[in-house]
């Protein structure tokens, strides 16, 4: 087994104790079965919650005076894994469940992996659907035309994932600046893989199913002001990433609140979708 490969491994917690995350817990029970360095940051983006280093298991804490959210946090994992040579980076937040069969994968799989790989992610379940990784068309990107990853991919399509467990090479995101902070939290996943495709870095995948909790995928789960959030982000990444994006974006954004006027429960929410689509960042 190679021995040069080391892991930074970041769990991000917002609003929520150590012991009251699934991640932890699952992280806690499992972490063991690592053969690599490792090092665990517990990034906590709660001021009124006070988290103390787990000195059991040597994991270390960084409490923040403001929710950073998610690209603030991973780039604090970046630095960290630039100046002390961690190779790869492992994602997690709150509300993912890894069983003992990713650890363990994952483990051999950073081995295998040639140079030329960026990250590698394992089949993410939200609600019973399988929602990660999937086939995102070159033109359309994540606003038309998404599909399961069967394993085999098309020429004209690219492979996306969400942050959630992934396992970055150090290298890779480092090539492409880092994580983007104008996407702090929404869509920051869509565009450093769609950086990494840019770029002809490779994914990996691990054949183990994870189930996570996604609020995004059912909107009656969102408050309107995270929405509005949610909706600027969709907005701001269309917006950087090509223009044929953005022409899609538009199009299905503009369908979207077209069919929220059919339906009384959100109707609330089409102000915000409409202008949405018209949405420019300064």
């Amino acid at each position: 087994m190679a021995t040069d490969n080391k892991i930074i491994i970041i769990l991000v917690l917002y609003k929520q104790d150590l012991e009251e995350s699934k991640t932890y817990n699952s992280l806690k029970e499992n972490i063991h079965l690592l053969t690599h360095p490792y090092k665990v940051i517990i990034y906590n983006n709660s001021p009124e919650i006070n988290i103390k280093p787990d000195e059991s298991l040597g994991f270390t804490v960084f409490n923040s005076t403001q929710n950073d959210k998610l690209a603030k946090a991973y780039n604090y994992a970046l630095n960290i894994a630039k100046q002390e040579d961690y190779n790869w980076i492992l994602l997690l937040d709150q509300d993912s469940e890894p069983p003992k069969e990713y650890f363990t994968e994952m483990d051999k799989k950073i081995d295998l992996a040639d140079s030329n790989t960026a990250a590698i992610v394992p089949h993410i379940i939200s609600d019973n659907v399988h929602i990660s990784p999937s086939e995102y068309w070159n033109i359309g990107g994540p606003f038309w035309d998404i599909r399961d990853y069967t394993g085999e991919l098309p020429k004209n399509r690219y492979l996306n994932a969400i942050n959630s467990c992934s396992v970055i090479r150090t290298s890779s995101i480092e090539e492409i600046g880092g994580f983007t902070e104008q996407l702090p939290l929404d869509y920051l996943d869509c565009w450093y893989y769609y950086q990494f495709h840019k770029k002809g870095f490779s994914l990996e995948t691990i054949d183990v199913s994870i189930n996570h909790h996604l609020s995004i995928f059912i909107l009656q789960r969102m408050g309107i002001d995270r929405y509005k959030d949610y909706m600027k982000s969709c907005a701001i990444f269309a917006q950087i990433t090509q223009p044929s994006f953005l022409f899609f974006f538009r199009l299905r954004t503009i369908i979207r609140s077209i069919k929220q006027l059919f339906i009384p429960a959100r109707w609330k929410y089409f102000t915000t979708t409409f202008r949405a689509a018209f949405y420019h960042e300064k």
